[in-house]
């Protein structure tokens, strides 16, 4: 026999609505949050939180104001009661705030194999591309992240231009540079879109002059884009400081201004099997091994320009590749991923690969067959395709880390503000992972790359076996066999965020040979400086000779020397160093 109160709830359509709203609630919390209390910070868990709340206390009410259920249940609803809700304080208890790191850590070791390049505290872009037309200016093209990760770089004996100096330099003045990014999910789920206008705008303004080409590419796996969460290049590849700013917006702005910039969607070329140009085949598509299930776009690009992803540039006239034209960088966003731990550098490589003819190619679904059987297993087929197809840099975009799934892009993303770029993919996907990731993680022991529980520690070691015995990469994820540098390269404290500070640079640095380019801001207030030795004694002068300037310490003894100058009415000083 039910009291009043119930006949009372079950005659008003409202209060159905509201038990029935109340217990879905109830249990999405439960379902979502259980395992996982930190999800209880999540924009979703919260607006369900009140409700479910609420549908507690007034089932609590209705409970012991039933005579039956009195009776029937005299000691088990205080025990569940007294449960649930002390389920639920002690989830919100724990529902913790994420701390950002403000700096992350710099060593350097004795004997390294690979180097890390860390730029902490990315400060926003000085405009936004949105309106993708040449009326933009040209100061919204540049990137303070991407121009500061760069310095730190060639500081660092890793020159990101190649020169007629700097010939171990990454890009040459006439390359096809290919930005392998990632496009597949949405919003905070792709690479963030300022990072790569960054990129691109550096490479156009290459101190020699650039007259090669650059493309955007991605392989959106052949996903639908109208779906929930997916984009391919899409106005949801959004990724910025103005969430309006696609990666479209900003090929298409470097169009409209008349540079050689696009973007190039592989998902096209997924449903062409092809042969190489030097097999007498000039089509777009994928070249497929059968044997070692390596496979690789080819295609000719909107310039003209016929791009193998492993053999370089082919020149049809001469009928030979030239490998050296052609330079991959690799891009991928910061985030946790549902199957493999973490999406970093070496698994941003499945996006090279044509994953829609995983039926027929790898025996069975993508992630029945494909992603455990080939990619996450000791086979290791993305390190395997990365051999054969080599980036000459990878940089990390961790402005935004995803600390879930890879497909929740309406997930909570944390602003971690940071870059990172090395030539070793192994090496910075430890450290994105160890530093950046696995501290906001929602599931840490997954993301943590030294943990060998089947989750991200375990697939980047079979990922790093296959390169370290199979091929003669140079990798590590031994942080004793990996330097970091970060700001302190610069001169500048791990936390400090002026650009005006990093008015000049000079590289390289540490210098064997005694030859030193001084690098400044173009609106730069500095005109000159003076070179001084350790006792403080001038021993040269210099002019400022535009944005580059360079300086001959030859006819010097190797020694540490002091570059002096002076901005905004203080003098400042970088030092030298010259080698044997």
């Amino acid at each position: 026999m039910k009291n009043k109160l119930i006949e009372k709830i079950l005659k008003n359509k409202g209060s159905i609505l509201f038990w029935a709203t109340g217990f879905l609630a109830f249990l999405w919390v439960v379902v979502r949050s259980g395992t996982n209390p930190k999800r209880l910070a999540y924009p979703c868990q919260k607006a369900a939180y009140p409700l479910a709340a609420s549908w507690l206390i007034a089932l609590v009410g209705i409970s012991t104001s039933t005579i039956i259920l009195k009776k029937v249940l005299k000691f088990s609803v205080p025990v569940i009661i007294i449960f649930i809700s002390s389920w639920f304080l002690i989830s919100a208890s724990q529902s913790k705030k994420t701390v950002i790191a403000d700096s992350y850590p710099v060593w350097v070791s004795e004997s390294p194999v690979s180097s890390v390049f860390v730029y902490d505290n990315v400060p926003a872009t000085s405009g936004s591309l949105n309106a993708a037309n040449a009326s933009v200016p040209d100061k919204n093209l540049s990137d303070p992240g991407i121009d500061s990760l760069i310095k730190i770089m060639n500081v660092r004996n890793t020159p990101f231009f190649k020169t007629a100096q700097a010939t171990n330099g990454i890009v040459g003045k006439n390359d096809v540079v290919i930005i392998k990014a990632n496009f597949q999910w949405r919003n905070r789920m792709s690479t963030n879109t300022d990072r790569i206008k960054g990129v691109v705008w550096k490479i156009l303004n290459h101190p020699e002059g650039f007259d090669g080409e650059i493309l955007v590419c991605d392989n959106g796996s052949g996903q639908v884009q109208n779906e929930s969460y997916f984009c391919g290049f899409s106005e949801h590849a959004n990724n910025s400081d103005d969430t309006q700013q696609s990666v479209l917006d900003v090929t298409n702005t470097f169009k409209a201004k008349g540079y050689p910039v696009d973007y190039f969607e592989w998902d096209e070329l997924n449903n062409s099997i092809v042969a190489e140009y030097n097999d007498g085949n000039l089509n777009d598509g994928y070249v497929y091994n059968s044997a070692t299930k390596v496979n690789y776009p080819k295609f000719k690009t909107p310039k003209g320009n016929y791009v193998s992803l492993k053999n370089g540039i082919w020149d049809n006239q001469a009928k030979a590749f030239n490998n050296n034209r052609l330079t991959i960088i690799n891009m991928p966003v910061l985030k946790a991923h549902g199957l493999a731990g973490a999406t970093i550098a070496v698994k941003n490589w499945i996006g090279v690969m044509n994953n829609t003819k995983s039926d027929s190619w790898f025996g069975g679904h993508v992630d029945a067959t494909f992603h455990p059987n080939y990619c996450f297993n000791s086979y290791a087929l993305p390190a395997r395709v990365m051999d054969e197809v080599w980036p000459k840099l990878n940089i990390v975009d961790a402005t935004w880390t995803a600390p879930a799934n890879n497909y929740s892009f309406e997930q909570t993303s944390f602003n971690t503000k940071t870059v990172l770029a090395s030539t070793d993919p192994v090496a910075v996907s430890w450290y994105a992972a160890k530093y950046i990731l696995t501290p906001v993680a929602s599931n840490p022991s997954s993301t943590n790359p030294d943990l060998d529980n089947g989750g991200f520690g375990t697939i980047l070691t079979h990922w790093y076996n296959y390169f370290a015995t199979k091929t003669s990469r140079k990798v590590t994820k031994d942080p004793a066999k990996i330097s970091v540098y970060g700001k302190e390269s610069l001169g500048l404290s791990s936390v400090a965020d002026n650009k005006a500070d990093m008015a000049l640079t000079a590289y390289p640095n540490p210098s064997a040979n005694g030859l030193f380019t001084v690098e400044t801001e173009a609106n730069s207030t500095i005109s000159d400086f003076s070179i001084t030795d350790i006792n403080g004694k001038t021993i040269g002068q210099f002019k400022a000779d535009g944005t580059k300037t360079q300086i001959d310490l030859s006819g010097y003894p190797a020694s540490n020397y002091f570059l002096v100058y002076k901005q905004n009415n203080q003098h400042k000083s970088l030092k030298l160093v010259k080698g044997n």
